[in-house]
């Protein structure tokens, strides 16, 4: 169980009510109201990681949920919690799958300075298209309904995408949606699809049991190329005559 943090113990000091709207399987979308702070911390509490994932990434889901629950003085910093929620997600599905997603980018020398990297969009269609993530394997569908996999692809997509709307909340939309509904619970799910294999809390993973890395697929007319092993070759030495 967690031990409250000093934010959490300072917010718990402020009387309130915060209300919002959350995926509901029966009727889609219903109205939540938390009228203490303890019901509105065990709610953000809800959105723990539950796979072993990188410090830094530790770090920065972290922040997301002290946000989440700043919103109990401010709730309009429920919005500031779903684009630090997209950093999260970014940083993981980078991590992840950044060296895997096609296609590369190419070294263009009139831009030297250009990352050499691929896009957050990019690396987000790969947890379907290449490490095989389906509706069915979501937390979130199973609890909700609906789908997600299609706000998640580049190709036979649903608007708006994830990558969508990270870009409406970073970029300055000029009509700004209000909080994504379920939001922090969906990421909190993809993060842990994308590290499932890493272990879970502070236990490493069962080697037995742990299914390979997700592979990059090879492109058009790139032939399957096996690994060459190199020969060292020492000194030639000429041995002795026994005496």
């Amino acid at each position: 169980m967690h031990q409250p943090s000093l934010l959490a113990r300072k917010l718990n000091q402020q009387p309130g009510r915060l209300g919002m709207m959350w995926p509901d399987r029966a009727s889609h979308y219903r109205h939540r109201t938390f009228v203490t702070f303890a019901s509105w911390s065990d709610a953000v509490a809800e959105f723990d990681l539950n796979s072993k994932v990188p410090v830094a990434l530790a770090n920065r889901w972290t922040r997301v949920q002290n946000v989440y629950l700043s919103a109990w003085l401010e709730p309009d910093l429920l919005v500031v919690g779903d684009l630090v929620a997209f950093t999260a997600l970014e940083y993981a599905m980078m991590d992840r799958y950044g060296a895997l997603a096609l296609p590369r980018p190419k070294y263009n020398p009139k831009h030297p300075n250009t990352l050499m990297r691929v896009s957050f969009a990019q690396a987000l269609d790969y947890i379907v298209t290449g490490d095989g993530l389906t509706d069915e394997q979501l937390p979130f569908v199973q609890k909700y309904g609906g789908s997600v996999v299609r706000r998640l692809k580049r190709r036979d997509s649903i608007s708006p995408t994830l990558p969508e709307m990270r870009n409406r909340l970073a970029h300055g939309d000029p009509i700004e949606a209000g909080p994504g509904c379920g939001l922090p619970e969906l990421i909190r799910d993809l993060i842990d699809y994308a590290y499932r294999n890493q272990g879970s809390g502070l236990e490493a993973a069962d080697p037995d049991a742990a299914q390979p890395e997700p592979s990059r697929p090879r492109e058009a007319g790139e032939s399957e190329r096996r690994p060459r092993v190199k020969l060292r070759r020492g000194p030639l030495r000429r041995s002795q005559p026994q005496g």
